[in-house]
């Protein structure tokens, strides 16, 4: 069971690292890789969910991104955000 949820998790990150770039993250929203998690947090405020994979965790944010409301993402490892993304975005 644990195998498949890491499964799920890899092609759901796939999925959601498609088609978009991280720099537009980056930019739109101040952020960066290297960034602690609490600063994220004080300025993005509580995260809308938490997820665990492969000794990563994953928080979840909903953010103005270019005048759009989006669910954000970021991974973190031992306290540090190393990747950046968004899930979806409301027009």
């Amino acid at each position: 069971m644990p195998k498949l949820i890491t499964i799920s998790v890899l092609i759901l990150l796939a999925t959601v690292s498609c088609g978009f770039s991280d720099l537009d993250v980056e930019f739109g929203l101040g952020v960066g890789r290297g960034e602690p998690v609490r600063d994220a947090i004080s300025r993005l405020g509580w995260p809308i969910q938490i997820a665990h994979a492969e000794g990563q965790t994953i928080y979840y944010w909903r953010a103005s991104l270019g005048g759009d409301v989006c669910k954000i993402w970021g991974s973190a490892w031992h306290g540090f955000i190393v990747n950046w993304g968004y899930q979806s975005c409301a027009f």
